[in-house]
């Protein structure tokens, strides 16, 4: 739901970019291009490295179903370890603090080049700002279940909630 959501409205964001530029002064379409093209940025991480438990579940979802028997039992335990330990590896490094500096001087960047290359300061600050608020909340509420089912589970608590 996480990465539908956030990629269905990322991709109407950039629509709503795109939409009034017939409608607009040539000298401000620099804005909304600049507008669309930073919402295309936030499209970029969901498609190029989706969470991995995305996949994940679907694999061993199937794979239970499909190879569930005495013999291998085992062999499908190990996996689902691994791919636990895995997918939390990747929901806590989705969090780390490079990725929120790296968002806000990205939108900083996209800021000042709209304030200082066209003069358009108003429109820089908003999608410096905006942008840096949008950033925030996708890497705020990114999944993090694999992060708290890791521990759970190496805490023994096996019970399904």
């Amino acid at each position: 739901m996480w990465t539908w959501g956030w990629g269905i409205g990322i991709t109407a964001a950039t629509a709503a970019n795109l939409a009034p530029l017939p409608f607009v002064a040539k000298g401000d379409r620099i804005d909304w291009y600049v507008g669309a093209s930073t919402t295309v940025v936030g499209i970029v991480p969901l498609l190029i490295a989706p969470l991995d438990v995305i996949d994940d579940a679907r694999v061993l979802h199937g794979r239970a179903f499909a190879e569930a028997s005495q013999d291998n039992v085992c062999r499908l335990l190990a996996d689902a370890e691994m791919r636990l330990v895995r997918d939390a590896k990747n929901q806590e490094d989705g969090r780390r603090w490079w990725l929120h500096v790296g968002n806000v001087v990205l939108n900083t960047g996209v800021g000042l080049f709209l304030g200082l290359g066209y003069h358009h300061w108003g429109a820089g600050a908003w999608n410096a700002f905006g942008g840096s608020a949008i950033g925030e909340a996708i890497i705020l509420t990114q999944p993090t279940g694999s992060i708290e089912g890791l521990r759970h589970y190496r805490e023994g608590e096996l019970q399904a909630n």
